[in-house]
């Protein structure tokens, strides 16, 4: 083995985005599980609306792992359910609102930034 490949980080392992979800005890309190160039993978649960904010300097991915969501863009709102995604571009105010729970998957950059909408 060469010294190159000893000085890689180890993979996580398998990961199950669900159960880890179905393990955060409060809403709005992401884990991450994981990082890959740059960008953290992380779970969260969600509840009710979330504050309108954005992001200047990094998209956001949205993936309904359970459950389901509106996702408010500039003020329009997408619905969506389980197993569906979508990618809010940088600088666009955003939220999430909840009719009950939802778990989600998220994919932002580790060091994202976050400002009042």
């Amino acid at each position: 083995m060469t010294s190159e490949a000893r000085s890689r980080p180890e993979s996580p392992g398998v990961i199950d985005p669900l159960l880890a979800a179905a393990r955060l005890p409060r809403p709005f309190e992401p884990e991450t599980l994981a990082t890959l160039n740059g960008q953290a993978i992380r779970v969260i649960v969600t509840e009710g609306a979330f504050a309108p904010h954005r992001h200047d300097q990094s998209d956001e991915l949205f993936y309904v792992l359970e459950g389901e969501i509106e996702l408010e863009i500039e003020g329009e709102r997408q619905h969506l359910g389980r197993g569906q995604m979508m990618v809010v571009p940088r600088g666009l105010a955003h939220r999430t609102i909840t009719a009950g729970r939802a778990r989600l998957l998220l994919i932002q950059a580790i060091d994202f930034d976050t400002r009042s909408a």
